[in-house]
């Protein structure tokens, strides 16, 4: 994370009061019920919510693949027509899927993603910085949300968060992007 990106990260988020996290409903054969989607997303979009994060760590992207997580921040997308600021999820077990989550949401006017550790395999500290620092320089300019979520992945340690996102970020700028994260 460059100064620039924590900058434009920090601005995005400072205005944030909620942000409203879905949950994705899924029909007896676990596909994604879409037209559910569209009708939650409308809902929020009349609400007071500041922003939208779908496909959340609360366990969706764990049963869809990418395809489907995709049709689901489209159809977010779609209904939302620029009212509220979107946040995609990009959480994967391959930095590879995450960028390729990262460049498709970009397109769909997403401003930022959250990004947890690789879920399910515990991680060295060295490991999580890397699988990090490959999402950061593959995704540019595009805000990444480092999501601090132990119980369900690896842990990102202060130390690691830190180098993480030192690239002449400010203190200031760090414990913002820290505090926020949890």
């Amino acid at each position: 994370c460059s100064r620039k990106v924590c900058s434009r990260l920090m601005k995005l988020t400072k205005d944030f009061r909620m942000v409203a996290v879905t949950v994705t409903p899924f029909d007896s054969n676990e596909n994604a019920i879409i037209d559910e989607i569209k009708k939650q997303t409308e809902d929020i979009c009349n609400s007071e919510a500041d922003a939208i994060l779908p496909v959340a760590s609360t366990g969706d992207y764990v049963k869809m693949d990418l395809d489907e997580r995709l049709a689901v921040f489209s159809a977010v997308a779609e209904i939302n027509r620029g009212r509220k600021k979107l946040i995609a999820s990009a959480c994967d077990t391959s930095a590879t899927r995450v960028l390729k989550t990262i460049s498709a949401v970009k397109k769909m006017g997403y401003e930022a993603c959250l990004v947890c550790p690789p879920y399910y395999y515990p991680l060295s500290q060295d490991a999580v910085y890397d699988f990090f620092k490959t999402v950061c320089d593959g995704a540019g300019d595009f805000p990444v949300i480092g999501y601090h979520v132990p119980f369900f992945t690896t842990g990102i340690d202060i130390p690691t968060f830190e180098k993480t996102t030192i690239n002449e970020a400010t203190e200031e700028e760090l414990l913002y992007s820290w505090v926020n994260s949890l």
